[in-house]
């Protein structure tokens, strides 16, 4: 065997490896958002829009007084339904007008593979975790992309910390690395 098949078997058994050694089995409760955004129901579209740009949130979960979720408003909510409509007329509608009622859920037990089964079967972005149905945290697509994708998004930010020729370089061998682990 020549170098370069040992090298091309060590990086075929390192993709394998980092793919077996993915945390499917960790629980929701280890890695989800405690600090979850809560709405109101009758809470004004305009308000919860304006709460949304301030802390730079892509949803918010709907809750009554107990807390139990009873729906969820999205970024995706906000387009489809108020801006696409003419958002000036719709400003003063309140969240429940636009919500998705009754969002999908899963137990803070749960764990990270259920998350993923449940994102990909509904096309949602967002999942409540929710126990004794009181709202405990959210888990984000955003969030299992980091968890599992994490490589790429070291680079990226080793790449804004570059200074010299030699860093962009050295970024640039680990990207290679990283398109053939993915081929």
């Amino acid at each position: 065997m020549n170098i370069s098949e040992k090298d091309n078997l060590l990086q075929n058994s390192d993709a394998v490896f980092r793919i077996a050694a993915f945390q499917y089995h960790y629980t929701l409760e280890n890695v989800m958002e405690k600090n979850v955004c809560l709405c109101r129901a009758d809470d004004s579209v305009q308000s919860v829009a304006k709460e949304m740009a301030v802390k730079r949130i892509s949803s918010v979960v709907v809750t009554d007084n107990a807390l139990k979720p009873v729906g969820i408003v999205t970024e995706r909510d906000m387009v489809r339904k108020v801006v696409a409509e003419c958002w000036e007329q719709d400003a003063e509608k309140k969240i429940s007008e636009i919500m998705t009622p009754d969002p999908v859920s899963l137990p803070p037990d749960g764990t990270l593979f259920d998350a993923l089964s449940i994102i990909a079967k509904y096309g949602i972005k967002h999942l409540p975790v929710v126990e004794r149905d009181r709202l405990v945290g959210i888990i984000t697509l955003r969030q299992l992309m980091k968890i599992r994708y994490a490589e790429p998004l070291l680079i990226i930010g080793r790449l804004e910390e570059a200074r010299s020729v030699q860093d962009f370089q050295d970024i640039k061998k680990e990207l290679v690395y990283l398109v053939k682990e993915k081929l």
